[in-house]
């Protein structure tokens, strides 16, 4: 092919397509490669001559092979598969992984996976134009609950790949973790990230760290946005102000709506259908009702009053605002 030929062929080809590299397969000479689940012993001649017959007498010719659904019957039957689900088959886990890249392939739609994980879960998704997010595993290779919550929480994924056990780690992970990070219709478990954030406090500064710059720039795209159709106030509903700096730094003046912990919990309960511990763990992780009311320009009472004590509340402090 002279070099025109090929210009003009590579052109039909993604850029980023172009520029990858073949999958390179490091020499293991004298070692037996684990991770490729390769079997230390040969065939022996008595296996190798009773394979040989039965291969023979099977009809290889045909396709499909007759006995694929008695293949996926059977592989149903040993997993004990639920009779609402069904099995696909496929030749080597790099087929299905890229069929389903390719059935999930919709505008906006990505790949969540843990990482260091297998090759081909980032690069079916690159191949087929679907965003991947990768989440690090912990120092001892086990999942990291509380980021990947938030990432099936910011990127609601088309696919989670989790491994068992992982490749190429090799770990098996916990099995009360995998069953926490998704629900029966694939959503986040809310529940469950409520109490590993509260409990664990480095688990929600992950998640913090994770969520707080996403929130700041959409904040920040929604007050510009609200400038410039010529809002003259905008108010932002920040539950932990007191406990950023810098949320505190880019408001002009803080309301705080308070109430006593006692109706507090009550209500917290009532909407949440938390029990009053839950409720108090979250409390305890939070400032104190006295931070609050100390960083205060202005305290609405929202305790034991009517509808309109609160209207009377409201009006009275929009009237102080500098407009």
């Amino acid at each position: 092919m002279t070099a025109d030929l090929t210009d003009r062929a590579l052109q039909r080809i993604r850029a980023d397509v172009r520029a990858l590299h073949a999958y390179t397969v490091q020499s293991a000479q004298g070692l037996l490669k684990l991770d490729a689940m390769e079997n230390p012993f040969t065939l022996s001649p008595e296996l190798q001559a009773a394979l040989g017959q039965r291969l023979g007498a099977l009809e290889l010719n045909r396709y499909p092979g007759p006995r694929y659904a008695d293949l996926q019957a059977a592989l149903a039957a040993h997993a004990q598969m639920p009779a609402d689900c069904a099995l696909v088959l496929g030749n080597g886990s790099d087929e299905l992984i890229s069929l389903l890249a390719m059935a999930c392939d919709i505008p906006g739609a990505s790949i969540v996976a843990p990482v260091p994980g297998f090759v081909m879960y980032p690069m079916s998704a690159q191949l087929q134009g679907l965003a991947f997010h990768g989440v690090p595993l912990t120092a001892d290779f086990a999942l990291d609950e509380a980021a990947m919550l938030a990432a099936i929480a910011e990127h609601k994924p088309a696919i989670l790949y989790l491994a068992y056990p992982n490749n190429p780690t090799g770990t098996l992970w916990n099995a009360d973790v995998i069953a926490r990070l998704i629900d029966a219709q694939g959503a986040l478990n809310r529940v469950r990230m409520r109490e590993l954030v509260f409990a664990d406090p480095s688990a929600r500064q992950r998640l913090e760290a994770i969520l707080h710059p996403l929130v700041q720039t959409t904040l920040a795209a929604q007050i510009a946005q609200a400038e410039h159709a010529g809002a003259k106030v905008v108010v932002l509903d920040i539950p932990l102000l007191v406990e950023s700096a810098y949320w505190r730094a880019q408001v002009d003046a803080i309301l705080v709506v308070d109430c006593s912990e006692a109706t507090q919990i009550t209500r917290v309960m009532q909407r949440s259908q938390l029990d009053e511990s839950a409720v108090r763990s979250i409390i305890a992780s939070q400032a104190t009702r006295e931070a609050r009311r100390a960083v205060a320009d202005w305290i609405i009472e929202n305790d034991g009053i009517t509808l309109e004590q609160l209207r009377a509340q409201v009006l009275s402090i929009s009237q102080k605002l500098p407009l």
